[in-house]
């Protein structure tokens, strides 16, 4: 996944929230979410990967919902 592209969307299109799949993640910190969302009002949920299939992340600011 290019993590540049993503911060950029988020940036240019004012994303309210964000789901990305099949991100083949085990775990993901807060301070990646942090960086993804460029702001630290984020919250955020995951369900990681199981037997390398799948993976979705959602973030989404605290002010929005």
């Amino acid at each position: 996944m290019n993590w540049k592209f993503v911060k950029e969307v988020v940036v240019r299109e004012d994303v309210q929230l964000l789901c990305i799949q099949e991100t083949m993640r085990e775990t993901i910190s807060k301070e990646i979410c942090q960086a993804l969302w460029l702001d630290q009002e984020v919250e955020w949920v995951m369900s990681s990967t199981v037997n390398k299939v799948g993976g979705l992340l959602c973030l989404w600011s605290y002010e929005y919902f």
